[in-house]
């Protein structure tokens, strides 16, 4: 991939990489996905994202636990909503997400898609 990536940053006592993300890089990010034929720079993001799950095969348990949990709810939009509306104060601050994002059905396959990637990889380690 060509490019920075802005949001990315290190942990000086254990040299983790942590992905430092937002509602808002999520909600754009879903708004690049809805359409990608027609934006240049929705291509790019989309080849980025599965360039880096295609990259990875270690993944914490919790993760993987809390997004099994959020597909078997069977809506995670609504899920994760309800629970940043209950334990977030300020919440209801937020502007509403765009119908047009079709978020429910972009949620469930990027949820689909990283869980399919831990099977593939549990297979491959076992």
């Amino acid at each position: 991939m060509w490019g920075n990536i802005h949001n990315f940053r290190k942990n000086k006592q254990t040299n983790a990489i942590w992905l430092i993300d937002n509602e808002s890089g999520l909600i754009d990010g879903y708004e690049l996905m809805r359409n990608p034929s027609k934006v240049k720079e929705a291509r790019r993001f989309i080849k980025f994202h599965s360039t880096m799950l295609n990259s990875l095969c270690l993944f914490r348990r919790s993760t993987v636990e809390a997004l099994q949990k959020l597909y078997r709810s069977g809506n995670p939009a609504k899920t994760l909503h309800d629970e940043v509306m209950k334990r977030e104060p300020l919440a209801w601050r937020l502007p509403p997400i765009p119908k047009q994002l079709n978020f429910e059905m972009t949620m469930v396959n990027r949820i689909k898609d990283v869980l399919r990637r831990v099977e593939y990889c549990t297979l491959l380690h076992s």
